[in-house]
């Protein structure tokens, strides 16, 4: 299942990085005479109500919904680990403003905060992107925070310090990158769940916003022609369920592995 997974994701990364410079103009290609065509040899997931291929859509959508899911959360990692790693390397005032912190955002449901936020600065691929990693670092915090209690006291920290290291390099040398273990496997789990987030905010039209593919728009297209064109929701449904199972198993994979080799 593993081999799966990578090879799944691995794709579709290729094709996310392909598809801006090669596909984009032949996914956008309208040919109203071919509309709303069957899967066949020839479109093989279909045509959209204007003719354009979906197969080709879905792959351009790609950059787009990958895009936004790696983006997040690779912000919000970054921000959460440094966050984390301060209130757990210092504790004190720091850690106690840090947690409140993290009990503020907490208190608001993430969705509904997003939706939020999303009706007030509009729908694009970065206010999405930013929006997720606002509401995404917590977790992350919480991990590194854990980690770098127990890492403070680590005998190599304790070296670093006598040596004359000062905080800024115990953190960015010692502390985060020992820290990190458990953040990967969050990391990975992270973008499946960005990635159903922005398929939520297209699909209620909040999202990404046409021409512009995304795979949570290339739902909502479907949505209007579901009678007569079962396909337009079928295929990018099942790219995104597949997605997010494959992004799951490789998330626990790693996860096992981390507890294994502890």
């Amino acid at each position: 299942m593993k081999r799966l997974a990578v090879f799944w994701l691995g794709a579709w990364v290729l094709a996310a990085l392909a598809a801006p410079g090669f596909l984009y103009q032949a996914a956008m290609h309208i040919q109203v005479s071919q509309a709303l065509e069957a899967p066949s040899f020839s479109h093989w997931f279909g045509t959209d109500a204007l003719g354009r291929d979906l197969f080709l859509r879905v792959v351009c959508g790609s950059s787009v919904s990958l895009g936004i899911g790696v983006g997040a959360v690779a912000l919000a990692t970054l921000v959460g680990s440094w966050v984390g790693a301060i209130a757990g390397y210092f504790g004190g005032w720091r850690e106690k403003g840090v947690l409140a912190l993290i009990s503020l955002f907490l208190c608001f449901p993430a969705f509904f905060l997003i939706l939020a936020v999303m009706a007030v600065v509009g729908g694009s691929a970065w206010n999405i992107l930013w929006i997720l990693a606002l509401t995404g670092w917590m977790g992350v915090a919480r991990l590194v925070r854990a980690q770098a209690m127990s890492l403070r006291e680590r005998e190599f920290v304790l070296a670093a310090r006598a040596l004359g290291a000062g905080d800024f390099r115990i953190l960015s040398r010692h502390i985060l990158p020992n820290a990190m273990g458990p953040v990967r496997a969050s990391a990975v789990l992270g973008v499946s769940s960005a990635i159903l987030a922005e398929a939520g905010l297209s699909f209620l039209g909040i999202g990404v916003q046409p021409p512009v593919p995304s795979w949570g728009n290339l739902l909502l297209d479907g949505k209007a022609v579901l009678g007569v064109g079962w396909w337009m929701m079928f295929f990018p449904g099942v790219v995104i369920f597949l997605t997010v199972f494959f992004l799951n198993v490789l998330g626990e994979e790693l996860s096992r592995a981390r507890r294994t080799a502890s």
